[in-house]
């Protein structure tokens, strides 16, 4: 339980204190200005949004 906590404070989004908001039908987590220039994650669920954003994070090398 603790080595799972841990490893959500290192998520990307935790780490830049974004939270996920509901975007139509969608959870949506945004880095940066708009979606055509920062990072973005979507997902049925928050925790799905989040998982999606770390992917997008990776995927740019955690540079915006």
């Amino acid at each position: 339980m603790e080595a799972d906590a841990a490893d959500k404070k290192r998520l990307w989004a935790v780490v830049l204190g974004l939270t996920p908001k509901l975007d139509g039908n969608q959870w949506c987590i945004l880095w940066g200005d708009d979606m055509q220039t920062g990072v973005v994650g979507f997902g049925s669920c928050p925790v799905d949004a989040i998982n999606d954003f770390e992917k997008a994070m990776y995927a740019v090398g955690g540079k915006k």
